[in-house]
């Protein structure tokens, strides 16, 4: 195996494409992965919305990485009060720098886009009892 393989670098990674609106779902990649597709795909990584890499992890959403899919949103997929601390500070710094507009499952509820090729817009939805 290479130097510093993990499995979750193994995650399906692919992008949405539909009309005008594109999103990219990077899975559980890490920062090593993210090189990879950086430079190897560079601005075709390009996406509207991304589903943040690793819950938020501060292991991934690099900044090499960022820069070339320069989403104008993203969505992290994390629990309330998680064991793991998702998303990291660092990684809500580097999209708040950026002027990504940040959306937490934990703190917004569930998220749905809805698009129409040329149009698209995010709803939230926070269940409870």
């Amino acid at each position: 195996p290479e130097s510093g393989y993990n499995l979750n670098n193994n995650s399906l990674v692919f992008k949405l494409n539909y009309q005008n609106f594109s999103m990219l779902f990077p899975g559980d990649i890490l920062k090593q992965r993210e090189t990879h597709l950086a430079g190897t795909f560079g601005a075709a990584l390009q996406s509207d919305f991304l589903l943040a890499p690793h819950h938020g992890s501060n292991t991934s959403s690099s900044k090499v990485f960022l820069d070339q899919v320069q989403a104008k949103s993203v969505i992290i997929s994390c629990g309330f009060n998680n064991r793991y601390g998702f998303p990291h500070t660092a990684v809500l710094e580097r999209y708040k720098k950026m002027g990504t507009q940040v959306w937490r499952t934990d703190s917004d509820g569930a998220a749905r886009i809805e698009i129409n090729g040329f149009y698209h817009q995010i709803k939230t939805y926070k269940g409870g009892l």
